[in-house]
């Protein structure tokens, strides 16, 4: 569930900061989504540093209403709308 790993939004190609969440644990069983708005921006460069498997992930481009997977080993999978994937 990539729990402690933190995801950064930034400019389409800058280094320049949109947004910044870390993915925590939750003991009221809620489920493990994190959803992040863009506001104005139609794409962003998203960065995910996954703590225990001590790797940092950076896709480019990444467009609006779009669902991606984060998975413990440091894969990130991006998912299609209506997929079995996007709908666990």
């Amino acid at each position: 569930m990539a729990i402690g790993a933190s995801v950064t939004l930034f400019h389409r190609g800058s280094k320049t900061i949109i947004r910044k969440r870390m993915l925590l644990c939750d003991i009221m069983g809620y489920h493990p989504r994190l959803h992040l708005g863009l506001g104005r921006h139609e794409a962003v460069d998203v960065e995910v540093r996954f703590p225990a498997a001590k790797k940092i992930t950076r896709c480019a481009g990444i467009e609006a209403n779009r669902y991606m997977v984060l998975r413990p080993n440091g894969s990130v999978q991006d998912v299609t709308e209506g997929t079995k994937e996007a709908n666990r």
